[in-house]
C-alpha cells in the first residue's frame, strides 16, 4: 500500500589543474535513495455499529482521539444505547496508558503503551485489574517503521512465543511463527501482483503442507472489495466484503459464512488526522 520515490544526490566534486584557469570536469555520483519524513492523511474510526445478519443492531462503540491519533476515550453500548464498557486514554508525552472499566466504572483491566518516534508502539505492557503485570509485548522496527518482530513475554519476562516479519523489495513477504525457544511453528507466506497488490496469503506448516489460504480481490482504483478465507482443502470458510461511498472510504463491512450468506455486517464513521511516515525518496 506504499509508493515510493526514487531520486538522486549529485556530489560535486572539483579539483584544481597545473593553472589557476583549468579545473577538472565536474563529477556526479549517483546515491541511493534517502529516507525522509512525510504527512499523510489517515482515517480511524469514530463510530462503528455492528448488525446480524437480520439488520437488528447488536451493539455500537464510539471513540475519541487527540490530535495525533492517539485514544483519548472509547465507550461501547448494547443495542439500546446503554453503556456496557468504556476505556479512557491518558498521554504522558512517553507512554499512554489505557484503562477498561464496566459500566459502574470499576477498573477491569489496563495496558500501557511505550511510544518511540512517529508514535509507534515498542512496548505494549498488560495489567489486571489490581495492576499486576500479566504480560508484555514488544515491538522491533525497521528505518521505515515497519514491525520486523515481535516477542510475547509473561508477566515475569519468560518469552512465550515470538513473530518475525520479512520484507522483500518493499513488500511484506512472509510471516514467521514462532515458539519460546525460537523454533519455527508456522509461515504466513504473501503473493503480490505487479501492481503491488496482495493477491493471497498462505498458512504454511514447517513440512510445507498448505493449511490455509486467504485471497484478496480489488476493483481498478485498488480498493479491497473481498477477502476469501479458505482451509487446506481449499473449501471457503468465510467471506468479508468492503463496501466504499463515493470518496473511496470503507463505510461498510460484511461478514459471510462460506454459503455466502451475511451473518453479520458493520457500519463505520471516521475522521481524518496527519500522520507521519517515513518513505524513500
Amino acid at each position: 500500500m506504499n509508493l515510493w520515490k526514487t531520486g538522486l544526490v549529485a556530489l560535486l566534486i572539483s579539483s584544481c589543474a597545473s593553472t589557476p584557469q583549468a579545473t577538472s570536469p565536474t563529477a556526479v555520483v549517483p546515491q541511493g535513495p534517502q529516507l525522509r519524513e512525510k504527512q499523510i492523511l489517515t482515517l480511524i474510526p469514530t463510530a462503528v455499529k455492528s448488525y446480524y445478519g437480520d439488520g437488528i443492531l447488536a451493539g455500537s462503540v464510539k471513540t475519541t482521539y487527540d490530535e495525533t491519533g492517539l485514544l483519548k476515550k472509547e465507550e461501547s453500548f448494547n443495542p439500546s444505547g446503554v453503556l456496557t464498557e468504556y476505556k479512557t486514554g491518558v498521554f504522558d508525552g512517553k507512554k499512554l496508558k489505557i484503562t477498561s472499566f464496566n459500566n459502574a466504572g470499576e477498573i477491569q483491566s489496563s495496558k500501557v503503551l511505550t511510544l518511540g518516534e512517529r508514535n509507534r508502539i515498542t512496548l505494549e505492557e498488560f495489567y489486571s485489574a489490581k495492576n499486576v503485570l500479566q504480560s508484555v509485548n514488544s515491538y522491533e522496527f525497521d528505518e521505515l517503521d515497519r514491525v520486523t518482530r515481535w516477542i510475547a513475554e509473561d508477566g515475569a519476562n519468560i518469552v512465550l512465543a515470538s513473530t518475525d516479519y520479512v520484507y522483500t523489495d518493499d513488500k511484506l513477504q512472509k510471516i514467521e511463527i514462532k515458539d519460546e525457544s525460537g523454533k519455527l511453528l508456522k509461515t504466513y507466506t504473501h503473493t503480490y501482483d505487479p501492481k503491488g497488490q496482495l493477491l493471497e496469503k498462505k498458512e504454511v506448516e514447517t513440512d510445507d503442507s498448505v493449511t490455509g489460504l486467504t485471497s484478496y480481490t480489488y476493483d481498478s482504483n485498488g480498493l479491497l472489495l473481498k477477502e476469501e478465507s479458505k482451509n487446506s482443502e481449499m473449501v471457503i470458510l468465510r467471506i468479508t466484503e468492503y463496501l466504499y461511498n463515493g470518496s473511496q472510504v470503507p463505510l461498510k463491512t460484511n461478514y459471510l459464512d462460506r454459503r455466502g450468506k451475511i451473518i453479520e455486517f458493520k457500519e463505520t464513521e471516521y475522521t481524518a488526522f496527519k500522520k507521519t511516515v517515513m518513505e524513500r525518496g
